[in-house]
């Protein structure tokens, strides 16, 4: 804007001078615009308060007022004012208290709104309404406003969130007019909205944005005119320090070995300043030297240890306390270096190049750090395993030869006894089935033995049964005599009557003939009867004799048969007891055979396992001079 050959004086009273007349204007400017942003804040602010004060209100009703009007048997209604104990619902409220602001500060509008209102409510949503719910419940926390022209007049539309809290939840859940009742607490509800005036807001702060605008305006032009009053003396002292910070300046920038100091002795700031920037030109002068120092010498520690030495660190004290951290700090850092790792990086490579190539023998000389000792406990450690490895690998390629012999042997003599089992459990089956016959020929006899003594114990019976008719026969047989006797006595007195009758039917003459015929007939027949009575007694007789005998022979049965049935019983017993025995014989048997079928599995499974052990005698085998052979391979401490 100015040429390089205007002077100092000029270039610096025309930009004062315009300015300051720049900075009026903005300042009119930014007070034009501090005013509407003020007007608007102050209307946020009172909406604000407005919108959070009635959902604070709404929210001790629901949570903490309504519970206890519940609790006294109140109870919500939207018909509240017709109705005992009924008291308006927490929205109700909210929406009342707006009424009533409208009244008391015209113009200013506060009400709830949502696209879920209970279904007794019809509610008309307008557009910032509208896109209000939608900018709130994409992001509740944070409040959605406009600024749009009613009527010609300024109005701010403001509105936030309503979210559900607990009391809310309890009440809209179970309320029957609520048009969803899975509420849950934090769910976006509606909006709480509040419409504010601007216009009275805006007369207000015009007046005093007013006067601080003159006042501004009359402060800038008296600043202008001091300032063009001081720029003389300004200009003299700005040359002056303008040539010694250009010195000092070529100082910093390596272009001069030393750096000048500013020739102004004059009282006032500049006079202090110049003052000023000198003691600190001396004092930086005096701290570059130590800093150059310092950076020179972290140099060489850096090399040092580019060239794997830690052992170095840095001595020189720099002025500067930044570089004077960083070079406490990169000492600490050697410190911890040379104390985890060591002071030898060259050595420690040369080492791990060694272990490399498996030569685990070789040490970092001189170790201090935890990483070299660690190093060389290391190589000692793999050294001590290779050397355990070498003894072990040999070891076990000694033993996995023995095993395979005795494996071999093992399988052989398996393979044998399974052999021997096969032929001993086909002979236990054949003895098996013969001991089952026979237990159940011994059965099949047990039941014969029972039959038999069931047939001499009816014997037995039928003996004593005839026995005892015997008995009656001799008895009968007595009655007989005793009746042939009584016949016989008849015949006798019969034959006695018919001779006397003879004799008087002889001395009656012919009279008696007929008489002595009938007597004659009467002793026929009582001969005849004594003789029938003789040859009957004699039957009888007989008969008594083979009863007798009879009886004998029956007792003899029954003896016989009490001889049977003992032998049968003792045979029976005897019968039971070798079928008990032929049952255990053939139980041992079975278990036997089955003892001897588990032992042939087992006897296969071993055969399997030993033929399964010779596979891994064999891989052992070929892992133990795998194991000799890379060991033989490297070189370690101990190795023979």
């Amino acid at each position: 804007m100015f040429s390089n050959n205007k002077s100092v004086k000029t270039q610096i009273t025309v930009p004062v001078v315009i300015g300051g007349i720049i900075v009026i204007l903005a300042v009119l400017a930014i007070s034009i615009y501090a005013k509407n942003v003020i007007m608007t804040q102050s209307g946020i602010q009172v909406a604000d308060v407005m919108a959070k004060q009635a959902s604070e209100a709404r929210k001790i009703y629901a949570g903490q007022i309504m519970p206890k009007i519940q609790g006294l048997g109140g109870y919500d209604h939207a018909d509240w004012k017709d109705m005992d104990g009924a008291v308006p619902a927490a929205a109700t409220l909210v929406n009342m208290i707006g009424h009533n602001v409208a009244n008391v500060m015209p113009g200013v509008n506060l009400r709830l709104y949502s696209e879920l209102p209970f279904t007794n409510r019809k509610l008309e949503l307008d557009d910032f309404e509208r896109r209000s719910l939608k900018a709130l419940e994409k992001n509740p926390t944070q409040p959605y406003y406009e600024l749009i022209d009613n009527n010609g007049q300024s109005m701010l539309r403001y509105a936030i969130s309503d979210v559900m809290a607990q009391g809310c939840v309890n009440c809209h859940n179970n309320h029957g007019l609520s048009p969803k009742t899975d509420w849950k607490v934090g769910d976006f509800r509606g909006a709480v909205g509040v419409s504010v005036p601007l216009n009275e807001l805006e007369g207000s702060i015009s007046k005093q944005f007013n006067i601080v605008q003159f006042s501004l305006a009359i402060a800038m032009i008296l600043l202008v005119v001091a300032l063009l009053f001081v720029a003389n003396s300004i200009v003299n002292s700005t040359v002056a320090i303008k040539d010694g910070l250009l010195t000092f300046f070529s100082f910093l920038n390596k272009e001069t070995t030393k750096a000048e100091l500013i020739s102004l002795d004059s009282k006032d700031e500049f006079g202090q300043m110049a003052k000023v920037i000198n003691q600190n030109i001396t004092t930086i002068e005096q701290d570059l030297i130590k800093d150059t120092k310092t950076v020179l010498a972290t140099i060489k520690v850096v090399d040092s240890v580019k060239n794997g030495d830690l052992s170095h660190n840095v001595s020189v004290v720099p002025a500067n306390p930044q570089l004077l951290e960083l070079t406490k700090t990169l000492n600490e850092m050697l410190e911890i270096l040379r104390s985890k790792v060591g002071t030898d990086l060259n050595a420690i490579s040369k080492v791990l190049s060694d272990f490399a190539q498996y030569n685990f023998t070789t040490k970092v000389p001189n170790s201090k750090g935890e990483i070299e000792k660690a190093i060389n406990d290391l190589g000692e450690e793999i050294s001590q395993l290779l050397k355990q490895s070498l003894t072990i690998g040999k070891t076990l390629d000694d033993v996995s030869d023995q095993l395979i012999g005795n494996v071999e042997v093992l399988n052989r003599n398996s393979n044998h006894a399974a052999a021997s089992l096969e032929e001993t459990a086909a002979a236990l089956e054949e003895i098996t089935s013969t001991i089952t016959n026979n237990s159940n020929s011994v059965s099949q006899m047990a039941t014969y033995s029972n039959q038999v003594s069931s047939s001499a114990k009816k014997g037995q019976e039928l003996a004593k049964n005839t026995t005892t008719a015997m008995d009656e026969i001799t008895s009968q047989v007595s009655l007989i005599n005793e009746a042939i006797a009584v016949i016989d006595q008849i015949a006798f007195q019969t034959n006695i009557l018919s001779l006397n009758a003879a004799v008087e039917a002889a001395t009656a003459g012919e009279a008696g003939k007929g008489f002595a015929v009938v007597a004659g007939e009467v002793r026929n027949l009582a001969s005849r009867s004594a003789e029938a009575a003789k040859e009957i007694k004699h039957i009888v007789e007989n008969a008594t004799q083979k009863a007798d005998q009879g009886k004998a022979i029956s007792n003899e049965m029954i003896k016989g048969y009490e001889e049977l049935l003992e032998n049968i019983n003792k045979t029976t017993q005897m019968i039971d007891e070798i079928s008990t025995a032929s049952k255990e014989q053939e139980a041992g048997i079975i278990q036997i055979n089955d003892a001897i079928t588990q032992l042939d599995q087992q006897t296969q499974a071993n055969a399997s396992i030993a033929n399964q052990t010779k596979q891994v005698a064999l891989q052992t085998d070929t892992i133990a001079k795998e194991i000799v052979a890379d060991a033989m391979k490297k070189d370690f401490i101990g190795k023979k």
